[in-house]
């Protein structure tokens, strides 16, 4: 039985949806297979980013007209050509697809029609009606990404500019250190004390040291400080978390 509260108290406390955002996750892609028809630079950039997710990256798209970066990761097998036109086959066992094709719409409209049938999350360059998801402009150093999105409303340009002039200028250019140590600390306590069961007293530790530490202090973390941290907690934490 729900308990009686007040409706005004409800009112102040819970926030008013403002639609027309987008569900900004971050999407793993270790195992995972991506499919991008296209040949351009558009695609070459798709590409990249799938690679840099570990995605293993097949690509659809005539080798004449495929720009030299995509050549060059064809023949050093980084990726898979699986040849010059799509064909609906080809979606089979990918997870997410990209495609860059705005010389051919009927082709982009038939590639996304298909992969809503099966489920699979599309996006097609420049053709937001015809994408379940945008690409944001992102920086990245190390482990820390951080992602700015106009959700589809302006240029890619607009969105890199503020990224660049407004977000990342201001960013430190050691926090990738900081999150690379925080993740140190978070597989050696894992090791010591696995386990579901163990996960709240993990988790509260980690958060002590991060919460206590500068971001600074965390970014100059050496192999012995963090072997340190840990030996701090087989010999504490364990029994009085």
């Amino acid at each position: 039985m729900l308990a009686t509260t007040n409706s005004n108290d409800i009112d102040i406390m819970t926030p008013v949806p403002q639609g027309g955002a987008s569900l900004m996750i971050a999407f793993r892609c270790h195992r995972k297979s991506v499919l991008v028809v296209g040949y351009d630079e558009i695609a070459a950039s798709r590409v990249l980013s799938a690679l840099e997710a570990d995605a293993q990256v097949t690509i659809v798209g005539p080798l004449d007209c495929m720009c030299k970066e995509l050549i060059y990761r064809i023949q050093n097998n980084q990726v898979e050509w699986a040849g010059e036109t799509f064909e609906e086959e080809q979606l089979i066992g990918n997870h997410l697809v990209f495609v860059t094709r705005s010389d051919d719409i009927q082709l982009c409209q038939y590639i996304s029609h298909a992969c809503c049938a099966r489920r699979i999350p599309v996006n097609v360059a420049n053709q937001k009606d015809l994408s379940d998801f945008d690409m944001t402009c992102s920086y990245r150093d190390q482990s820390l990404q951080v992602a700015v999105s106009t959700n589809g409303l302006s240029s890619v340009n607009l969105a890199n500019r503020i990224l660049q002039s407004k977000i990342s200028a201001t960013l430190e250019p050691s926090l990738g250190d900081a999150v690379k140590n925080a993740g140190l600390l978070r597989r050696g306590v894992e090791a010591l004390d696995p386990g579901s069961s163990s996960s709240l007293r993990r988790y509260q530790w980690l958060t002590h040291i991060c919460d206590t530490k500068t971001l600074e202090q965390m970014s100059a973390l050496s192999k012995t400080d963090i072997e340190g941290l840990l030996a701090s907690y087989t010999k504490d934490d364990l029994h009085h978390l």
